[in-house]
C-alpha cells in the first residue's frame, strides 16, 4: 500500500505480489475493434488462474494466455450478429454470453505448459452483489479480479499517467450519450479523500500509466461488476479431444479449471483471500448505487434526455 504525505494512498497489483508471485496479466491491445468485454474477460481469467496458483503451497505461476479475438468470434456465431449489430440484445449480453461460452466450449489458450493451442473451459457461474467501495477494495486486495464498466469519451484514450478519469458530459454532442467500456479493476486508492479504482485497460501500453488507468468510483456503472475467483488446473488435469474450431489453426483440446467465489470477502489485508472450495465458477455483479441500464462494450446507448442520465 503506497501512502503519500498528504494522506493519499493507493494499492494495486502492478507492484504488489501474492506470496512472492506476480498475478497481474499482460496488457492487452484491442486496437480499433470493439472487443473490450472479451479482452477484459480473458484478462480476468488469466489473473484468477495466477492468483490461485500463487495461493498454493508452494506458490507458482502460469503464462496462460486466452485468445480474446476468437472468443469474440464465438460470440458472433452464438448470437448470429456481428459486433456493432447487436444493439438490441441487451446491455450485458456480451459479458453474459462470453462467460457462458467460456463454460460450454471454452476459450482458446496458449501456455508454455503445453504444445499448440487448447480450449480451456470454465464451469458455471452465478451472480452476487457488491454494495460499496470498501467491499470492492476488499475483493481487490485479496487478488480477486473485478470486471466493471465506465462511460468514456474521446478524452479517455489520451489520459495522462497520473490522471484519474472523470467523464466529461459537457464534451458530448447534444442529444448523444456516452459509450461504455469494460475493464479489469485491480487496484484502488483515495486522492484528496475521494475514492477511485485502478484498472488494467485493453488499449496497449501507451495508454495511461503503461496500460493502466484510474477512474473515480462514482463514475463507474456499479451495477455491472463481475468478480471472479478460480482454481487453476493441476498438471495432471484430464483432457478430452475437441473438434478443430473453424477459426483455429490447430486442433484444440479442452481443459477444465474450476472457478468459485465466496459469498463475502474476508478481512481487508494483503494476504486475505476468499474461499475457493467450490467446484464451480461463480460470477458476482454489484448493486451499489442504482443507475440506469447501460449498453455494453464500446457501443453508444440510444439517445435519451440528458437530465435522466445518471452516472
Amino acid at each position: 500500500m503506497e501512502r503519500r504525505p498528504n494522506g493519499d494512498l493507493e494499492f494495486s497489483w502492478k507492484r504488489a505480489r501474492l506470496h512472492g508471485q506476480h498475478i497481474l496479466p499482460e496488457v492487452r491491445d484491442q486496437g480499433n475493434e470493439p472487443t473490450c468485454v472479451f479482452q477484459a474477460v480473458c484478462a480476468a481469467a488469466e489473473m484468477t488462474m495466477m492468483r490461485n496458483l500463487a495461493d498454493r503451497n508452494p506458490p507458482s505461476s502460469t503464462d496462460t494466455r486466452f485468445d480474446a479475438e476468437l472468443l469474440a468470434h464465438d460470440y458472433e456465431v452464438e448470437v448470429q450478429r456481428s459486433l456493432g449489430k447487436d444493439h438490441d440484445l441487451g446491455h450485458t449480453v456480451r459479458a453474459d454470453t462470453a462467460l457462458r461460452l467460456f463454460g460450454s466450449i471454452g476459450a482458446l489458450a496458449t501456455s508454455s505448459g503445453w504444445e499448440g493451442h487448447q480450449r480451456v473451459r470454465l464451469r458455471n457461474y452465478r451472480s452476487l452483489s457488491i454494495s460499496n467501495f470498501e467491499r470492492v477494495a476488499e475483493y481487490i486486495i485479496q487478488g480477486t479480479p473485478l470486471l466493471g464498466t465506465l462511460p468514456t469519451g474521446d478524452e479517455f484514450r489520451t489520459m495522462l499517467p497520473d490522471e484519474i478519469f472523470e467523464f466529461r458530459r459537457g464534451l458530448l454532442p447534444a442529444g448523444t450519450v456516452a459509450s461504455t467500456h469494460m475493464v479489469l479493476f485491480m487496484g484502488f486508492g483515495y486522492r484528496n479523500g475521494r475514492p477511485y479504482l485502478v484498472f488494467l485497460n485493453s488499449n496497449g501500453k501507451s495508454f495511461g500509466d503503461e496500460g493502466l488507468g484510474r477512474v473515480y468510483f462514482d463514475q463507474i456503472y456499479a451495477e455491472l461488476f463481475y468478480a471472479l475467483n478460480a482454481r487453476a488446473p493441476d498438471a495432471s488435469v484430464r483432457t478430452s479431444h475437441h473438434n478443430e474450431d473453424a477459426s483455429a489453426s490447430t486442433s484444440a483440446t479442452i481443459q477444465q479449471f474450476t472457478l468459485s467465489s465466496s459469498a463475502r470477502p474476508g478481512p481487508a489485508h494483503t494476504d486475505a483471500r476468499a474461499s475457493t472450495s467450490s467446484t464451480t465458477m461463480q460470477l458476482s455483479s454489484s448493486s451499489t448505487p442504482p443507475t440506469a441500464p447501460r449498453r455494453r462494450d464500446d457501443q453508444p446507448s440510444p439517445p435519451r434526455p440528458a437530465q435522466r442520465r445518471r452516472l
